[in-house]
């Protein structure tokens, strides 16, 4: 966790820690650093709640959530028990990677999925 907190305060980013990991705001998104102190080559950046549905919803927000996960690289999209879409990457890392080489672009990736999931939701 040590290397994406630093990456982190080298960006200016403020972040609290938590047992399952790092919660910080970027860019006007809500992203969580998944704490996967047991697997170093796992890496998990979450965007949760980017939506909360009705239960009527639920079948839509479903078929939703497979056309993202069909046509976004590394983002998967998902629909929490609770009615809630949670966006999140997961990727393998080597054993000493360079944060700035994928830090940024999945931030990035996840808040275009959140873009296209929206658009998707007003044309549904």
């Amino acid at each position: 966790m040590n290397i994406y907190k630093s990456w982190l305060k080298q960006h200016g980013i403020p972040f609290k820690e938590f047992p399952f990991g790092l919660h910080f705001q970027y860019q006007g998104g809500s992203f969580l650093v998944a704490d996967n102190s047991g697997d170093s080559q796992f890496f998990q950046l979450l965007m949760p709640n980017i939506y909360e549905a009705s239960d009527s919803e639920r079948t839509r927000l479903l078929e939703m959530c497979n056309k993202i996960n069909e046509d976004k690289k590394v983002v998967k999209a998902h629909l929490t028990d609770d009615n809630h879409v949670w966006l999140s990457t997961e990727i393998l890392i080597d054993n000493t990677p360079d944060v700035d080489d994928f830090f940024g672009r999945l931030l990035q990736m996840l808040h275009q999925g959140r873009m296209e999931f929206m658009m998707k939701y007003h044309q549904y």
